[in-house]
């Protein structure tokens, strides 16, 4: 019946939400190669979003990047996951990355 089928499909994405979580959370520290698709403004100001090769747009989550500083969207370019939002990664541009050494 209908509360059968609701039930069982809140069931499956709670649980592919957790996994997609788990195997970002197992990407911290890798360095990505992440598309800048948009820099959007937010209550905190403006703030880059990508998507790295494993990311499927609507099923894996996002790149938020820690800040926009030289992010164009459309810039290919190699950035660090130093965190993980839910499913969302957050990376540090790579050349910010080196300059913090």
């Amino acid at each position: 019946d209908a509360d059968t089928i609701a039930e069982r499909l809140a069931h499956i994405s709670q649980l592919a939400e957790e996994l997609t979580s788990q195997r970002a959370e197992e990407r911290v520290g890798e360095t990505l190669q992440v598309l800048v698709e948009s820099v959007e403004s937010d209550e905190d100001g403006e703030v880059a979003i990508g998507r790295a090769a494993h990311q499927a747009p609507e099923t894996d989550g996002q790149v938020v990047f820690t800040t926009r500083e030289g992010l164009v969207p459309g810039r290919m370019v190699e950035a660090k996951a130093v965190g993980t939002e839910g499913v969302d990664l957050v990376a540090e541009h790579h050349e910010l990355a080196e300059a913090a050494r």
